[in-house]
């Protein structure tokens, strides 16, 4: 009687290869996971900066209107006096004061932020504290130079904050 040497070989070796396709299957989900988080975060991202984007340029707007018409137009709250020791956008807590920044309206609840974004201006009085490109210009008066900080906040779900900051000279 002939017996068969090969009677268990396949088994193995399907299950082998089955494995071998479950691994393969494994990583593959891992990997779209993966992206899909990396797609989500760069999109509450992108949300979050476009909503720092629009305070930035609502709150210059404010400001030119503040400075050309100051006896028609009220700014709430005033611009700070910028310190020539503390910058005041670096202290947190003037983040949440009603005094020291404001709030801008309408963007929390179209963008499904968080919090609302917020705007802090300061008068420059120190030509010290000026970007260099705005210091080659000492010879020439700066009637208001003003530094306009904007802080936004992601959506709920992320703890996203991104801070914009521009200096304008009116």
């Amino acid at each position: 009687m002939v017996r068969n040497h090969q009677a268990g070989v396949t088994l193995i070796i399907v299950l082998i290869v089955l494995v071998i396709i479950s691994l393969l299957g494994i990583t593959t989900i891992k990997s779209a996971t993966m992206n899909e988080k990396m797609a989500g975060n760069l999109s509450m991202q992108l949300t979050t900066f476009h909503a720092a984007e629009q305070a930035l340029r609502y709150c210059e707007q404010t400001v030119q209107a503040y400075a050309q018409y100051p006896d028609r137009y009220r700014m709430d709250p005033a611009p700070l006096e910028a310190d020539e020791n503390t910058n005041n956008f670096e202290v947190d807590a003037n983040w949440s004061d009603d005094q020291k920044s404001m709030v801008i309206t309408g963007l929390k609840e179209s963008l499904h932020l968080s919090k609302a974004p917020r705007c802090m201006v300061e008068l420059i009085n120190d030509r010290t504290q000026l970007p260099e490109i705005s210091r080659s210009y000492e010879d020439k008066p700066l009637i208001y130079p003003f530094r306009i900080t904007v802080r936004a906040y992601g959506p709920a779900s992320t703890d996203s904050v991104i801070s914009l900051q521009s200096y304008l000279r009116i």
